[in-house]
């Protein structure tokens, strides 16, 4: 086993990652909002944190000298806490924006337009300070 530990924040996609890192002989060092989550028990290190606690986990991940993560989920807070560990200087699988552009479906579509992609008519609308898209 390589003494590289990569960083994990999957859901539930814990387990079947983990294991494909530890067949590229990597350590992993599971990032979980709750304990129990898929991927614990395979985990060679594992942080139990509120996902918006990002200090909490940026020790952890200093404390155990890891700077690569995975970021295997869609997860709203995964991708907030991404975006902040990537500011603090943390190299990420994914882009972070790009995934949060995709999680919202107004500034996405707008995304597409203003591209000059074709895209349906749609219509929006706020809902109590919360956007809802027509399609």
């Amino acid at each position: 086993m390589d003494n590289e530990v990569i960083g994990l924040i999957a859901g539930i996609s814990g387990e079947i990652l983990a294991k494909k890192l530890h067949q590229r002989k990597k350590r992993v060092a599971l990032i979980e909002g709750k304990k129990g989550e898929s991927g614990e028990e395979t985990a060679d290190l594992v942080c139990v944190a509120d996902l918006r606690n990002t200090d909490k986990i940026d020790e952890f991940l200093k404390t155990n000298s890891i700077n690569k993560i995975i970021i295997g989920t869609g997860h709203i807070l995964a991708l907030l806490l991404a975006k902040e560990l990537e500011g603090r200087g943390y190299c990420l699988s994914n882009n972070v924006d790009a995934s949060l552009l995709a999680k919202d479906k107004v500034k996405y579509k707008e995304a597409l337009i203003n591209a000059g992609f074709q895209t349906p008519k749609y219509l929006s609308e706020e809902f109590e300070n919360e956007p809802i898209t027509v399609d």
